[in-house]
């Protein structure tokens, strides 16, 4: 594979991520298009569209297994739980709830990474998702874009 043909799927990788995050921050918002409830689109179809592309990216560049197929209900799994409350321990709790959730939805792609690779997900993930999370510094569909994000830019260069 050229360096020119690794850039391009360097870069549909982190659309994909882009995408997904968008679809998720778009499903909090009661104004959701197409005429379906709003949350079918941050606990369904973002969900199914983020497993779908990489799994789809993986069968493109030879990477694909069997075992990256649990990721659809893992992940979906982890998409229904929401993250918010009213003080800071409840939000820390089940931010840290959700996150976890999130990594193991998202471990079937892992199991042929690099390490280091894995472990910057998490990291960053855990960091934004609580720092971010628990001082809404910037307006909701912002914080749930960048949230969304931050637990997936990632995953998406696992099968690469």
């Amino acid at each position: 594979m050229t360096e020119l043909e690794q850039g391009v799927l360097g870069t549909i990788a982190l659309l994909i991520s882009v995408v997904f995050s968008t679809l998720a921050w778009f499903g909090g918002r009661s104004e959701a298009y197409f005429s379906l409830r709003a949350r079918l689109w941050k606990r369904l179809i973002a969900p199914l569209f983020f497993t779908a592309s990489v799994i789809l990216l993986s069968l493109y560049v030879g990477s694909f297994t069997y075992f990256y197929l649990l990721s659809i209900p893992l992940f979906f799994i982890s998409s229904i739980f929401g993250y918010g409350g009213n003080d800071i321990w409840t939000k820390m709790k089940r931010r840290f709830l959700w996150y976890l959730l999130r990594i193991i939805g998202l471990s079937a792609f892992a199991i042929d990474v690099e390490a280091a690779l894995f472990i910057s997900q998490i990291v960053t993930g855990f960091i934004v998702t609580i720092a971010i999370g628990l001082k809404n510094p910037v307006k909701a569909p912002l914080e749930e874009g960048i949230i969304n994000f931050s637990t997936v830019f990632l995953v998406p260069f696992y099968v690469l």
